[in-house]
Order: C-alpha cells, then sequence, then structure tokens
C-alpha cells in the first residue's frame, strides 16, 4: 500500500492507514474511493483450498492494473487487513467501483455471490465471466447480461475494452482493439518493412549529415533508463525469468506500478511448503512491500521445533538470525528461484540436545499449498496462542486460515473462528486499544490436548493455571456460565475440550467482564460438581443449588429439581482438594435440647452434646480437641484447646494451661 501524496509505504495504525514517510493518514473507506472495477469471487472451498475463481481472478486483476484500471482484488488489495477492517474495505470498494467482475466456476459460486452481494450491484455495470461451466447454469439474474468465457481465447481482451468503454475510456479501448488486430504474418511484414525503411534513413542520414546529427538527436531525447529497465522487468516476467523481474523491479520502488508488479510477483511464491523426506514445513508471505513473515517447522526425535520470524526482503532474498523454540540459535536463508524456494539454515549454537540442525532444501513452487498443514498444530502451539496475547492478525501472518463461524456472531459479546481444515475452535474478543480480535479460550478435541485422559471420565480438570472443559461448549462456559452440565461419560479422540488460561481470561476480563480463573474453579469444581453429580443421579439436564454452610476449608450445598419431582441432595466439597462427599445433616432430638450446643473453634463444625468430660471434644471434621471453658479465668466465652506436646489445655483468654 502506497501513500497518495508521497508514495510512502502505509501501514495500519488505530484503524487507518498511515504514511511511513510523510505522516498522512487515510481511512480505510477513503483509501478505496477511487476503485474502477470490483472483482468479486469465492476466494477457499468448503475445504479451505483455494479455488480456481481466485486464479482467475488474480489473472484478471494483473491484466486490468497493466491497462491502468484501478480494480480491487481482495486477496492483494486488502491482504494486510482482517475482520471489520477488511470488511469496511470490501464494502467501500464496491460502493465506489463503477463496474463489477462477478467470477465464477460453478453455479453454486454464482449463487453464493448472488446472495451475499446482489443488492450492492445496483447502478453498477455487471459483466458475469466463467469458466468450465455451463452458461445456462448462470443465475436467471445475471444471466439475461453477455457473459465471458473465461476459456475462449481473446476473452480477457474483450473484458478489458468493455470496461475501458463503461469508463469513457473508449479511446483506449479502440487503441487495444486496433492492437489486437496486428498479429501473425501481417503483423511481421510489417515490422519487417519498418525495420528496413529505418536502416535505409539511418544509412542515407549518416551518409549525408555525418554523425552530428544523430548526437545531437541522443542528447536532445535521452533514453529513460528506469523506462529501459522497468520494460527488462516486465519482458523478464512474460518469460518466466520470476527471479530477474524481482530484481529489477525492487531496484524501480516508486516508479510507475513497479510496487504493486513486485507484490504480485510475491504472491506466486506465498503459501506453505512441505519436504516429504525431511518433514520441514514452511509458511511464506510477504506483506507491506519487502516483510517477509516465515515460519519453519520441523520435527526431530517426537519433538516439534519451531522457527518464526519477520524479516525484510532484499529483492529475492531473505536472511535472518533465529532463536527457535528449543533457544537453539543460527541463521536462515531463504532465496526465491524461478520456480522454486531455496531454505539454507544454519545452526551454530545448540543450547538443546533437539535442533533443525544444518539443511539445505528446495521447495517446487508446483507443490505449494494454499492451506495450513493441520500436523503443525499440536497442544503447545494452543496452548501459546492463550499463554501470550495473540490476535487474529497475529495468527493469520503466521500462516492459519481463519473462518469467522457465522453462527456465532454476536453470542456473549465474542465471536468463534475455526482454523480451516481442522475441528479446532477459537473465541476472540475485539478490544479496542489494538482494533484488533485477541483469543481467550479455545476447544479442540481430546486427541490433540489431552490424549492421556482418553478413556477417563469426562471431569473438569486444572493444569498449569489452564482450566479444561471436556464436553462443554466454548460459547458458554467462561464468560459467562450456563446451568447445563456435561453428561458423566467417557472421554474419546474427538471429545471437544474448551479450555482457557488465567492470563487470557485476565484480559477477557479486563476488556468485556465475564469472570477470572479463581471464580471460575470455585464455580466448576465446587457447584457444577454438585449440579452434575444430582442430574447424573437423577437424569435431568437443568438443577438448582443453594449454598447451606461456606468456610476456608469447606462449602455444603443443597442441590434440588426445579419441578421437585426429586429430592434434594446435600453435598460436602473440601475447597483445597475439591473432593466430594455426600453430606447428612445430623437429626435433631429433643432429649438433647439441654445439653450444650458447641462449634469447633478449629474449623466451625457444630453439634449436640450431652457432657463434656475430662477428655475434651474430638472434632470429626479436623480432629481438633478442645473444652468450651477455662478453670483458670472462668470466661463465658472461653474456649481451651488441648496441645499435642504436652496434653494441656490452653485458654484462648487468659492463655493458661491447665488440666480437667
Amino acid at each position: 500500500m502506497k501513500c497518495k501524496q508521497c508514495g510512502g509505504n502505509l501501514i495500519i495504525r488505530d484503524g487507518v492507514y498511515l504514511c511511513e514517510s510523510c505522516g498522512a493518514k487515510y481511512s480505510v473507506t477513503d483509501y478505496y474511493e477511487d476503485i474502477d472495477t470490483y472483482i468479486c469471487y469465492i476466494e477457499s472451498d468448503h475445504a479451505g483450498r483455494r479455488t480456481k475463481d481466485s486464479i482467475i481472478a488474480q489473472d484478471l486483476y494483473q491484466k486490468l492494473e497493466a491497462n491502468k484500471i484501478k480494480s480491487f482484488y481482495s486477496r492483494i488489495s486488502a491482504s494486510d487487513l482482517t475482520g471489520e477492517l477488511y470488511e469496511k474495505a470490501c464494502n467501500a470498494a464496491l460502493f465506489t467501483a463503477k463496474t463489477v467482475i462477478i467470477i465464477g466456476t460453478s453455479k453454486e459460486n454464482f449463487e453464493s455471490l448472488l446472495n451475499h452481494y446482489e443488492s450492492l450491484y445496483t447502478g453498477k455495470i455487471v459483466i458475469p465471466v466463467f469458466s468450465e461451466m455451463d452458461p445456462y447454469d448462470i443465475p436467471k439474474n445475471i444471466s439475461a447480461i453477455q457473459a465471458l468465457n473465461y476459456n475462449k481465447i481473446g476473452a480477457d481482451i474483450d473484458l478489458i475494452k468493455s470496461i475501458l468503454n463503461a469508463l469513457g475510456r473508449s479511446q483506449e479501448a479502440d487503441r487495444l482493439t486496433a492492437n489486437s488486430k496486428h498479429t501473425g504474418k501481417k503483423c511481421k511484414k510489417v515490422v519487417w518493412s519498418i525495420i528496413i525503411v529505418a536502416v535505409v534513413m539511418l544509412v542515407a542520414g549518416f551518409l549525408v549529415f555525418g554523425t552530428d546529427l544523430f548526437f545531437k538527436q541522443a542528447d536532445e531525447a535521452p533514453i529513460d533508463p528506469q523506462l529501459m529497465q522497468y520494460n527488462e522487468a516486465v519482458a523478464s516476467m512474460e518469460e518466466g525469468e520470476y527471479a530477474k523481474a524481482i530484481e529489477l523491479f525492487y531496484n524501480l520502488t516508486g516508479y510507475k506500478d513497479s510496487d504493486r508488479q513486485l507484490q504480485i510477483l510475491y504472491e506466486r511464491y506465498a503459501g506453505y511448503y512441505k519436504d516429504d523426506e525431511s518433514g520441514v514445513t514452511i509458511h511464506f508471505q510477504i506483506f507491506d512491500g519487502n516483510t517477509a513473515n516465515i515460519d519453519i517447522t520441523s520435527v526431530v526425535d517426537g519433538k516439534q521445533i519451531r522457527i518464526t520470524e519477520s524479516s525484510l526482503c532484499q529483492a529475492a532474498k531473505a536472511e535472518f538470525d533465529f532463536n527457535d523454540s528449543e533457544n537453539n540459535q543460527g541463521t536462515v536463508s531463504i532465496k526465491l528461484e524461478n520456480e522454486e524456494i531455496r531454505l539454507t539454515i544454519v545452526t551454530y549454537s545448540n543450547s538443546n540436545s533437539v535442533s533443525i540442525g544444518n539443511i539445505e532444501l528446495v521447495f517446487p513452487l508446483a507443490a505449494k499449498s494454499d492451506k495450513p498443514f493441520a500436523t503443525q498444530i499440536d497442544k503447545n502451539t494452543l496452548l501459546s496462542f492463550l499463554q501470550t496475547y495473540t490476535t487474529l492478525s497475529d495468527l493469520r501472518r503466521k500462516g492459519f486460515e481463519l473462518e469467522l463461524d457465522h453462527s456465532t456472531m454476536g453470542n456473549r459479546g465474542f465471536d468463534t473462528y475455526i482454523i480451516q481444515n481442522t475441528d479446532i475452535i477459537l473465541a476472540a474478543l475485539m478490544d479496542a486499544d489494538t482494533s484488533d480480535s485477541f483469543v481467550f479460550a479455545i476447544s479442540a478435541p481430546a486427541s490433540i490436548i489431552c490424549p492421556e485422559r482418553v478413556g477417563k471420565n469426562n471431569d473438569v480438570f486444572l493444569e498449569d493455571n489452564v482450566l479444561y472443559l471436556p464436553d462443554l461448549s466454548i460459547m458458554d462456559h467462561f464468560l459467562s456460565l450456563s446451568d447445563d452440565t456435561a453428561d458423566v461419560r467417557t472421554i474419546e479422540n474427538d471429545t471437544m475440550i474448551s479450555f482457557a488460561s488465567t492470563l487470557s481470561l485476565d484480559t477477557a476480563h479486563d476488556v468485556a467482564g465475564g469472570f477470572t480463573m479463581d471464580e471460575l474453579k470455585q464455580y466448576y469444581f465446587i457447584e457444577y460438581q454438585a449440579m452434575r453429580e444430582y442430574n447424573n443421579r437423577y437424569s435431568l439436564e437443568f438443577s438448582g443449588i443453594e449454598t447451606l454452610e461456606d468456610t476456608d476449608s469447606y462449602r455444603i450445598v443443597s442441590v434440588y429439581d426445579y419441578q421437585n419431582n426429586f429430592p434434594t441432595e446435600n453435598y460436602k466439597i473440601d475447597k483445597r482438594t475439591f473432593q466430594m462427599e455426600e453430606f447428612v445433616p445430623e437429626e435433631y432430638d429433643p432429649a438433647l435440647e439441654e445439653g450444650p450446643n458447641v462449634w469447633c473453634p478449629n474449623c466451625g463444625l457444630g453439634f449436640y452434646t450431652t457432657g463434656i468430660g475430662n477428655d475434651g471434644l474430638t472434632c470429626r471434621e479436623c480432629g481438633c480437641v478442645w473444652l468450651p471453658m477455662c478453670y483458670l479465668c472462668n470466661a463465658q466465652d472461653a474456649v481451651s484447646i488441648k496441645s499435642a506436646d504436652d496434653g494441656q489445655f490452653v485458654c484462648n483468654k487468659c492463655g493458661g494451661a491447665w488440666n480437667p
């Protein structure tokens, strides 16, 4: 993205485009106010793979831009935007565009685009482009419009001419028509005729006027070296010498559309690569002209090692020092060649016995994938999203393809996203300070998160400040507390485990309220556990709960059926171990009414007794031995606790030691 005033690089900051050179600011909507053509297409299929529609869209985008038709192709035009800003950019570009190209390779893709965008096509010149499908399958809404067959020779020229005419640039369209006719033998004859005449004129001019005339003309009209370099770059790109074209365009920063052409070339290399023999994977992508984001992973001795870095790309090469996930140091070199990426890693400091080591690999572009490798996602990777502040933009830069789950939009104030090609769900909250959403909870299969618990009961558990909720939806169990509880059953490989960390919950609490980890622990290990036991016993979905007694060491709760079809049950839960047992209150005996009602001074347990005796009262809860009196001070509220050292009772009032 370039500044309209000075041509400097633009970066997104506080929701606006900011020029790094002159400081000019542009809102997202203002920046896309002069779009000529909006290219409408489906980017990914149901499996998360890039569609042929997207490839056609990129081809047409490059040709339109080459003819100075300012076009919006979201994969490139809004590559640095995410979430709400991305939607704003697309809507602004579509609103201002005079023409709209709808690309489809199937009836379903056309219908999907119409369902989503049809209301925005009003007043636009709409041009359908189809490929590898029956034109009669194009929806009736646009079937009356002359559609272009992308596979037909010259279809791209017809499309460009139509758009130029629609934009009022008919002279350019006429020139394009004239140029397209001069092909084949006729064109060759004209070219040779021009060459012969030029040679004859040059010889005659030299004989008559000598060399001064030609030297003076050269002085008067010097050849523009940048134009020569630009033309060479274009020719190199057309001939498949992409590495050379990158070098040439890179050194023409700011000249004509060199920056855009350079980004288009970089787009050829962006994606995911895997070397099957070594198991090394790499995700490579370039943003903002020359910032390369690289993510390299390798599994060594069953342990995943990862190198994640952002580095400036010097034309067709990126080099940087790394510190990997195992704290090994070294250097990485990535070289972009015509049809492949060459990766060289040198590890020069091994602080761990496990490292990637020294490798040199070649990744063919033909083997590139547009989707992440699911094998890169393990428990540690997911936990890292919660143990550090991680935004959706961070994840996209690392190569994770995220798909918004529209079924949960606006639910409890957060959205959920699916990592494409996986069953992993991320819950994200918008942070007004960063204008980006951050991950605060995750749901993933037990085979990834807790394979050691497969075959065990789906009880809530806590490990290393991370709370895990088997069989509970991510939607209702972190920012709010639902009364529904999971049935007691065995954890399977595909059992979904929702989890969040102390850090992620505290951050979510600061942004949107909700509950802290301590509050959730008290709920899930006490109230939830009691309701789950009760519901499982009586085959209920919902139950009510009430606290009968709450001390520092335990809580007694009463769980009941809202419909009064089943009896109330009482449970006592230890607050330190969260062990739960049924609690049966002592029945009242009128004969004990004259006896003292005593309470343990250590834990607070109360009970009736008919006599005290000389040995003292022993608490059945904590084991404390005490007498509710003192023979020395005779204070009415005195309590004497038996010492374990000498067996004497020590008064809590006067401090005196005595024996009954």
